[in-house]
C-alpha cells in the first residue's frame, strides 16, 4: 500500500494563476511505501507528459524524506563550515586554472554549462556536455586542497 508520492519537476514553468505546468523537461516521481519500505523512483521525460496539475505543495516532512534519498552519503557527515570551505577551495582552484566560475547560491556554475553542488566533489558535477563534464571532474579530482569524503568525528 502506498503511503505518499512526491513529484519534483525539472525545467518546468508553472502558470501561477492556473497552477498548471506549461513547459517541462522531466519529472521525478518518488513513491514512499508504508512501514519504511524502500521508496521507488521513476523519471518521466517531458515529451511523455501530457498534463501535470499541482494538487498540493510539499511539506517539510516530505522535503526531509527526499533529502535522505538524494543527498550523497558523504554530505550528511559534513558540517556547514566544511561545506563552505570545500566550495571556496574549489572555486579558487578552478579560477587558478583559468576556468570561469561563479557562485549561484549554494552551487558553483562553471562557464554557464556545468554546475557543482555540495559537497563539491567530482561526483557532484552536472552538465549535459559530456566532454566538459569529464574535464572539469578531472580538474576537481586534482584539487590539492580536496579531501575524500570521510564521516565526521563526533
Amino acid at each position: 500500500m502506498v503511503l505518499s508520492s512526491s513529484v519534483a519537476m525539472f525545467g518546468s514553468v508553472v502558470n501561477e494563476s492556473t497552477k498548471k505546468v506549461e513547459q517541462l523537461v522531466s519529472i521525478v516521481l518518488v513513491t514512499f511505501q508504508e512501514k519504511g519500505g524502500t521508496p521507488t523512483v521513476r523519471v518521466v521525460t517531458g515529451h511523455a507528459v501530457q498534463e501535470v496539475e499541482v494538487l498540493q505543495e510539499g511539506n517539510e516532512e516530505t522535503a526531509g524524506r527526499l533529502r535522505l534519498i538524494f543527498t550523497p552519503p558523504g554530505a550528511h557527515a559534513l558540517g556547514p563550515e566544511e561545506v563552505r570551505h570545500r566550495k571556496e577551495s574549489l572555486r579558487m582552484w578552478l579560477e587558478k586554472n583559468r576556468i570561469p566560475v561563479e557562485e549561484k547560491g549554494e552551487m558553483l556554475c562553471v562557464a554557464n554549462v556545468l554546475t557543482v553542488s555540495a559537497p563539491y566533489g567530482a561526483e557532484d558535477c552536472s552538465s549535459s556536455n559530456e566532454i566538459i563534464l569529464a574535464r572539469v571532474q578531472s580538474l576537481v579530482e586534482s584539487n590539492p586542497d580536496s579531501t575524500p569524503d570521510q564521516p565526521a568525528i563526533s
